[in-house]
């Protein structure tokens, strides 16, 4: 219901929807992570510990801010649904709104970190525009090698070289950044300066990018 309760307030759009899921998620993942039940989780300390826990494992401000996000949707959700909250044995009002209060002094004290992190990762950022007639070019030739992998693997079904593979999938890579806009985190889950360092290097008998 907590997840229903937010995609009819976004408008059940593919945004709302996807938002409300994550929120679900996290909220189910903190349950774990703190070993609580909900009622358990919706006290004034929940914050501090959640901060304690996602600190250990290395995760960013930004992240945990999210987490804390969670926490507050829930509160907001338990508080217009008061029937739930009964159910979850949440039963007071000012326990929720100190949690909320909680999570938001958390989330401020967090705030200098992320703004922080978000200028290390801008410096490390160097976009490189090419003019259009170079990209269309470029799009056109990796395109024809793209062709030419296929048909070689066509003709060689029961031997494909990692090379032939690597290739095919650095190709696609390259196009869906060319064609949708994205960063390169977006398909590698790096940052752009990450993924201009990766280097081709020997792994075992196969081939594979890893960063410097």
């Amino acid at each position: 219901q907590f997840q229903k309760y937010y995609e009819v307030r976004g408008g059940n759009t593919a945004a709302a929807r996807k938002s409300a899921l994550q929120h679900r998620k996290q909220v189910e993942a903190l349950l774990r992570r703190l070993s609580v039940t909900t009622r358990q989780l919706i006290t004034p300390n929940t914050p501090m510990r959640i901060v304690e826990s996602l600190q250990k494992e290395a995760k960013q401000p930004k992240t945990i801010g999210s987490y804390l996000l969670s926490v507050k949707k829930l509160c907001n959700f338990l508080i217009a649904n008061r029937e739930m909250a009964n159910c979850l044995g949440v039963t007071s009002r000012a326990t929720i709104r100190d949690t909320q209060s909680s999570a938001d002094d958390f989330t401020a004290s967090l705030r200098a970190q992320t703004v922080r992190r978000e200028l290390e990762l801008r410096a490390k950022i160097t976009d490189v525009l090419l003019p259009s007639n170079e990209v269309a070019r470029f799009k056109e030739s990796v395109s024809l090698e793209l062709e030419a992998t296929i048909r070689a693997l066509q003709n060689t079904p029961n031997l494909v070289e990692w090379s032939q593979v690597a290739s095919m999938r650095n190709i696609l890579i390259t196009l869906i950044l060319l064609v949708s806009g994205h960063r390169s985190g977006v398909i590698t889950q790096l940052s752009l300066g990450e993924f201009q360092d990766a280097v081709m290097e020997l792994y075992g008998e196969e081939e594979s990018y890893f960063i410097k």
